[in-house]
């Protein structure tokens, strides 16, 4: 009696197919179900990832929304600067001006100190001169 290959591979090959059923693939096909199990995990890491970005995204945003804040009142700051500066260069020139000008009144004053004594000095001479004569000619 002859055996058949082909009625031997059967109960083989039956084996290896109804045992794939139970796992996860047949003949290496995966199942639906198996299928919409990783599409379901692999959407829920996605949603995942992306909370995650924009969360991220969202702190970022508010961190150049901060940025752009401290920027104008950096800008600001550099007009205000721009200001005092220019103030201050001007009022430099001012105080120039006036120095000369206290200089210039020092020198005038001294002059007329020297005047002013000097008229002083004829004013008293002359009462003096004068009472002298009034004594003069009171006296018998």
């Amino acid at each position: 009696m002859k055996l058949n290959k082909g009625l031997l591979l059967f109960p083989l090959l039956s084996l290896l197919f109804f045992s794939g059923c139970t796992s996860t693939s047949v003949m290496g096909l995966s199942r639906a179900d198996h299928v919409n199990e990783l599409e379901i995990k692999l959407n829920r890491e996605l949603g995942e990832l992306k909370n995650r970005d924009d969360s991220r995204i969202n702190a970022m945003e508010e961190e150049i929304s901060g940025l752009r804040e401290s920027l104008g009142e950096i800008e600001t700051m550099r007009r205000d600067l721009e200001r005092v500066s220019a103030g201050l260069d001007s009022g430099m020139e001012e105080t120039e001006e006036l120095k000369r000008m206290a200089a210039d009144f020092g020198a005038r004053l001294e002059g007329v100190h020297r005047e002013t004594l000097v008229l002083l000095i004829q004013a008293l001479e002359n009462y003096i001169s004068e009472d002298r004569d009034q004594k003069i000619s009171l006296s018998p």
